[in-house]
């Protein structure tokens, strides 16, 4: 089973970037925390690009931290998925 496990090609679903007009279209309020030193995406340009586009969004960059932001930062992570639970709770 050990060499079969190795043989397995773990496949990926595709990464969809999403467009302008889908963006602007949310119309609950939605948070977004990102990683400042990520390899992924330009925190700055990702913050930007989403404030300028909906008012809804509200993006957090956390500073210091890579795409491995939920184990850099577990305590941060967790307490803005509690706000937010508590938030939706309230309304």
């Amino acid at each position: 089973m050990l060499f079969a496990a190795l043989k397995c090609k773990q496949r990926l679903p595709e990464m969809y970037l999403f467009g302008d007009d889908e963006l602007s279209r949310i119309a609950v309020p939605t948070r977004i925390i990102v990683a400042e030193r990520s390899v992924i995406h330009r925190a700055r340009e990702v913050a930007d690009r989403l404030g300028s586009l909906n008012p809804h969004i509200e993006v957090e960059v956390v500073p210091k931290t890579s795409h491995g932001l939920s184990l850099e930062t577990p305590e941060l992570v967790t307490a803005r998925i509690l706000e937010a639970a508590r938030h939706a709770a309230a309304t």
